[in-house]
């Protein structure tokens, strides 16, 4: 199936593997050709890419392209699709100039469910296509190290999909994936939404008209003769779907992989341990537009056995309490050796953490620029380049300006003609944006996943008439482009580490200055601490979250004793990920940017890269 692509269009691209089965495409594919199926139209041309190599999965058809709705249909090899598209993750759109890529499951379906509203002339379509993405259209759009709800969707239920693809054997009698534990557990949590009240105090007048018809328990007649019921007394609601209790693009996403799992596995040795996800499946099955979509897509609902048994309504007299025990989960630190740990607190243990670092002599050294030498002519700038232009205070604008010249002067320094320059978290773009005007002969590229933020973005790059940025909307990691210089101004928490350990894989450059040190964690590809050196001490994970912790008690009274004492700690944690970078072969250095009141986390670290 082969249409030309129309120019001047913005185009989507999906991994199109084969298999020795046929046409098998992998989850995310699944998820956002279901979409599109479901939205019936998209104004988009449609690029399958596809490997030389064939994979022998044990995967077999599965969610297919729906016929009529890209306005195009291609399949190319990865040598053929533009390099900026091979420069991040599939799934990802690129629009017909090829300035502005998004990538990544949740980016993506969120563009083409946008997309397809936007496009829509029926004001009714619009509103419930747009009512998929829930409360101020937030749904799916926290990246994965933020949200327990994005990272379930985008990292661990493709897997269950993607294993299969790959070949990876699963035993049916007793192996529950990853993604299925985590949703199964999160349909038997309480429902917590925004208009929470609202929508128990519906339920409570369905439970009221209920009585006569139906056995209920006696707390529930008695809240009916109440004249006034307190939220506390209103019954909880139940998990329908899985964002709590409208149908969301959530939904649409996971439904691929739970609908292969129930495909491929016997049921009645597990139906016990998931009844919470096959309620949920039969909802999905009631839903005439899901269905239409799903048989478009050339796949039709499973039929289990007492299928019509159970209401769709019904309370479960489950307390919700029995949760299915992963093997090694998130946070596995905490529980290592058996031991409950006792949480650490600044005031009691942060004395004895710093004086094992006297012991043990390790020293923070800031160095700093001469406040001269940095500044940059502001005035003579045009005016859609000072930040104030991003909808900043004017005060905020100021501090924003100092902070862009610290970062701004290493740059121009270290990078030559022709670098590829990478503003990794760049919300609005205040560093990218000047560094782009600093630097013309460079190549800028932001990479962001606030929608919002590249909106200001893109305005003012437009209105400068810049040529040489690229954005990229989507999580950091999904940016996989090669590049000389990374940089980040203030982000947060674990995404510093990830600006740092994604610049070591490149072999680049890197000036960041972090912000939120409290909010680091453990993931999939950061351990604190970082270093070998703390690790010999040794520093415990808790130790280094202490540290961090400490490091946010910062204030604008800079000579306030626990702003002194959050320099400190500040400067700690960033000397693990200075010896971190050390031992990659990195040359660093830690400054303070000037004026040191530009803000409070005013540490900047910079990392020489290694000659090649």
């Amino acid at each position: 199936m082969t249409k030309n692509i129309t120019a001047h269009e913005d185009t989507l691209y999906l991994d199109g593997e084969y298999t020795e089965h046929g046409q098998c495409f992998k989850a995310e594919t699944q998820s956002i050709l279901l979409l599109s199926s479901y939205c019936s139209k998209i104004q988009l041309s449609l690029v399958l890419v596809t490997k030389v190599c064939l994979n022998k999965g044990q995967l077999k058809n599965g969610i297919q392209v729906p016929d009529d709705c890209f306005s195009s249909i291609e399949n190319k090899l990865d040598h053929e699709i533009p390099s900026c598209i091979r420069d991040c993750r599939l799934p990802a759109v690129c629009s017909s100039d090829q300035t502005n890529i998004y990538s990544g499951l949740c980016t993506v379906l969120r563009f083409v469910l946008k997309r397809a509203a936007n496009m829509s002339a029926d004001v009714g379509n619009k509103s419930k296509l747009l009512s998929l993405l829930g409360h101020r259209l937030y749904c799916l759009k926290a990246c994965s190290e933020v949200s327990p709800r994005t990272k379930m969707c985008e990292i661990h239920m493709p897997l269950i999909v993607n294993n299969a693809l790959s070949d990876t054997k699963r035993n049916n009698e007793i192996d529950i994936p990853e993604g299925i534990v985590l949703f199964e557990n999160l349909m038997k949590q309480p429902v917590v939404i925004h208009n929470m009240d609202k929508r128990q105090r519906v339920l409570l007048q369905k439970l009221d008209k209920s009585i006569g018809n139906e056995p209920i328990k006696d707390s529930l007649i008695s809240k009916k003769e109440k004249q006034v019921v307190w939220t506390k007394d209103l019954p909880q609601l139940e998990h329908v779907f899985a964002e709590g209790v409208d149908f969301s693009i959530s939904d649409i996403c996971i439904f691929p992989c739970v609908h292969y799992f129930l495909k491929t596995t016997n049921i009645s040795l597990i139906k016990d341990k998931i009844p919470g996800i096959l309620k949920w499946y039969k909802r999905m099955k009631v839903l005439p537009r899901l269905k239409t979509a799903l048989f478009k897509c050339g796949e039709s609902f499973l039929h289990f056995e007492n299928d019509g048994g159970e209401k769709l309504d019904s309370h479960p007299e489950s307390n919700g309490t029995e949760v299915i025990e992963l093997a090694t989960g998130e946070n596995s630190e905490d529980k290592k050796d058996g031991k409950k740990r006792i949480e650490m607190t600044i005031r009691r243990d942060l004395p004895a953490l710093l004086q094992k670092f006297n012991l043990y002599n390790i020293a923070v050294e800031f160095s700093k620029f001469n406040e001269d030498e940095i500044l940059l002519e502001w005035k003579s700038f045009p005016k859609e380049l000072h930040p104030i232009e991003g909808e900043l205070s004017s005060l905020r604008a100021m501090r924003k300006c100092h902070q862009i010249e610290n970062l701004a002067h290493v740059v121009k320094n270290i990078a030559k003609e022709g670098d590829r320059i990478v503003d990794f978290c760049s919300g609005g773009g205040h560093v990218g944006i000047v560094l782009a005007h600093l630097l013309p002969n460079c190549k800028i590229i932001l990479v962001e996943n606030k929608e919002e933020s590249l909106d200001r973005a893109r305005a003012r790059i437009s209105a400068l008439k810049l040529n040489n940025i690229t954005i990229y909307q989507c999580n950091l990691e999904y940016f996989r482009g090669s590049f000389e210089i990374g940089v980040a101004l203030h982000a947060c928490g674990v995404a510093s580490d990830m600006v740092v350990q994604t610049c070591i894989s490149r072999k680049a450059s890197f000036v960041i200055s972090p912000c939120c040190y409290g909010k680091v964690r453990n993931c999939h590809w950061i351990n604190y601490p970082q270093s070998k050196l703390f690790r010999r001490i040794p520093v415990l994970f808790e130790e280094s979250l202490l540290l961090g912790h400490a490091a946010d008690k910062t204030s604008w009274n800079f000579e306030n004793k626990h702003a002194v004492e959050g320099k400190l700690c500040m400067g700690l944690v960033d000397v693990d990920r200075m010896n971190a970078a050390k031992e990659h072969g990195y040359n660093t250095e830690l400054y303070t940017m000037q004026p040191h009141t530009c803000s409070p986390k005013n540490n900047m670290l910079v990392g020489i890269a290694p000659a090649l």
